[in-house]
């Protein structure tokens, strides 16, 4: 039986937002230490888009965190100016200081305390995780991380800019600490604190790929027992360059290394199903922070190179009874799927989740029925009847 593979492409774009708790410079905060609540953005299914997604950041990563101390509050514009301010955690320019996760629910200098100063305010930007070292400069407030290669299987990261803090935020009130938050409202209670809010986003795209059958036979078992990305690149250099406190754009440049076939999944089998289409587990990706074991991280870029085009190979059988066909393997060009938002689909974008559909088609039998003439006459003379 012939059957048609369609490639249906659905870009999700990561539109999310975080609720931040800012608070007035009404009290010194001592010698409290500083730590961090890490949230990221997931990127969200279709019925997401729209919604706020944040995640927990992932218990077991450290990022890397920079901090300048000023005397007053600084707008966006002064961070372009270095007498500004001076450096408190990280070295400007250079690398950051790493945080992990402390025995509370918060992250913390990882080896290295670090305090609040009694005055002053201070401002904070990150990078995750710690162990790729990309280096940040306030004055030009941007990251920079060359040379990156996804088979160092890491979700790259990097945080809002949270600007002129001067203690941890806090949660509800909580009679033990010696703080009252809002004593003027009529709020007798004391305040409980946790770390800076610090929002992260995912420098990356993600990949998914589901599969579905439709019109094929119904003894007719389709087995998927491997799909591999075929010409990505899989290196390239990161820019992430600042617009506004909340605002950054992550640029890939530099690619390099294409190559032939970046295994999705091995090893595995999923039987194909009618009507709704499920999820091919990946076994080469990992689980990005706000993702799934479905997830597949890779390079943002154009989908058409200036010679190769990204391509899916996607390996299958047939089963009919007890006969099994050999594997085959088709490729679909990455570029050539439908997008269900407006536009072409030419690239993978930073912070979007791309879910490829892969839908077995089958070819409706249908008979034209013909009849082969018959021969040319053959004409019989029998013997006159008066003979007998």
């Amino acid at each position: 039986m012939k059957k048609t593979i369609i490639l249906a492409a659905i870009a999700c774009v990561a539109l999310a937002g975080c609720t931040k708790n800012e608070r007035i410079a009404d009290s010194p905060s001592g010698n409290a230490e500083i730590s961090f609540n890490a949230l990221s953005y997931k990127a969200p299914t279709k019925a997401d888009v729209g919604s706020v997604a944040g995640t927990t950041y992932p218990a077991a990563e450290k990022f890397d965190v920079w901090s300048v101390f000023s005397q007053n509050d600084l707008s966006f514009a002064d961070l372009g100016t270095a007498s500004n301010y001076a450096d408190f955690i990280g070295t400007g320019g250079g690398a950051g200081a790493p945080f992990a996760k402390a025995s509370g629910a918060y992250w913390a200098g990882d080896g290295t305390h670090y305090y609040w100063p009694r005055a002053g305010k201070l401002s904070f930007v990150a990078f995750s995780p710690e162990s790729v070292n990309a280096t940040f400069t306030w004055t030009s407030k941007s990251f920079a991380l060359a040379g990156y290669s996804i088979s160092q299987n890491k979700d790259l990261m990097y945080s809002d800019i949270t600007p002129n803090k001067v203690r941890n935020d806090y949660t509800v009130d909580n009679p033990v600490l010696p703080y009252d938050d809002n004593p003027a409202s009529g709020d007798t209670g004391f305040d409980d604190y946790k770390g800076v809010n610090i929002l992260f986003h995912h420098a990356q795209a993600l990949v998914q790929f589901k599969v579905v059958k439709e019109n094929t036979a119904p003894n007719e078992t389709i087995t998927v027992t491997g799909i591999s990305l075929v010409n990505p690149y899989v290196t390239g250099d990161l820019a992430v360059t600042y617009t506004n406190f909340n605002a950054a754009s992550a640029v890939w440049s530099n690619h390099s290394d294409e190559t032939a076939n970046v295994v999705f999944t091995t090893g595995q089998t999923v039987e194909v199903p009618e009507t709704t289409p499920v999820n091919v587990p990946s076994s080469a990706g990992i689980a990005a922070a706000g993702g799934t074991t479905n997830d597949f991280i890779i390079l943002p870029q154009a989908l058409n190179h200036s010679v190769n085009k990204v391509q899916v190979a996607i390996t299958f059988t047939s089963k009919v009874g007890t006969v099994t066909s050999d594997p085959t393997t088709l490729n679909i060009n990455l570029s050539d799927g439908q997008v269900s938002t407006p536009g072409d689909h030419t690239q993978w974008e930073p912070n979007k989740r791309y879910i490829y559909t892969i839908k077995f088609v089958g070819t409706e039998i249908i008979l034209d029925p013909k009849v082969v003439d018959y021969d040319a006459d053959v004409n019989v003379a029998l013997p006159d009847l008066s003979a007998y």
